[in-house]
């Protein structure tokens, strides 16, 4: 049964990524999301990012919005990647995206602007690693940065098994192995089935909540 329903929703995800890059070649790209009112962070949270914190969001499009209802976590979250400071002290974000989305297949890093200009306003959640190691988040930022410099793909079947592509969960799952050794998900949950889900980074056992624009702007409901 969990197999059954990581391959649906991969069909269901490749099958709205034919859809967006077809679109994509009628209207082209610039403009393609410009009615929608996109996220934004004020001084205050830019001041309570650290470096290797996780970042979540709701993008734009159907694929995102297809994940967002499908995947049945406690937010309307559709992405995530982790937060890196430069040391110029610029953040960027470090994910990984099909290349139906995006101009690059796989592991990338875009300015954090970039990022929240990708997403539904209202729609961030950034999570932090729980840990008596001071260093944990440089390292969490570390073993990110190191699957960017290896260029690895997207993962477009949803193949945890295979660890020669990734798709964004399971990117993360793959830091926290390297970076802090721990496994995300214990034994009886690792599957396809639910490292598809976000739930493992709202796990309060291991990550505590930095911002969460949700549950700051409850009253103001994400469209699916």
């Amino acid at each position: 049964m969990k197999k059954k329903y990581a391959f649906i929703l991969s069909a269901v995800i490749l099958a709205g990524m034919l859809v967006i890059s077809l679109s994509r070649m009628c209207k082209g790209t610039a403009g393609y999301y410009e009615h929608q009112a996109t996220a934004s962070f004020d001084n205050q949270e830019y001041a309570l990012l650290r470096n290797g914190d996780v970042i979540l969001r709701h993008g734009f499009g159907w694929v995102s919005n297809t994940i967002a209802k499908y995947a049945h976590d406690d937010y309307a979250v559709s992405h995530c990647g982790v937060l890196v400071q430069t040391k110029d002290s610029a953040w960027y974000v470090i994910h990984t995206v099909s290349n139906s989305l995006s101009k690059t297949d796989g592991m990338q890093t875009d300015p954090l602007s970039r990022f929240l200009t990708d997403s539904h306003e209202n729609s961030i959640v950034v999570q932090r690693f729980v840990s008596q190691d001071s260093n944990a988040g440089n390292k969490i930022a570390f073993a990110a940065w190191n699957y960017y410099k290896q260029r690895i793909p997207f993962d477009d079947e949803f193949n945890f098994e295979d660890s020669t592509e990734f798709f964004c969960t399971e990117m993360l799952w793959h830091v926290f192995k390297n970076a802090v050794n721990v496994n995300l998900l214990n034994a009886a949950d690792e599957s396809e089935y639910h490292i598809m889900h976000f739930a493992m980074l709202f796990d309060t056992l291991h990550f505590a909540t930095v911002i969460n624009q949700f549950d700051e702007n409850k009253s103001k409901k994400i469209c699916r």
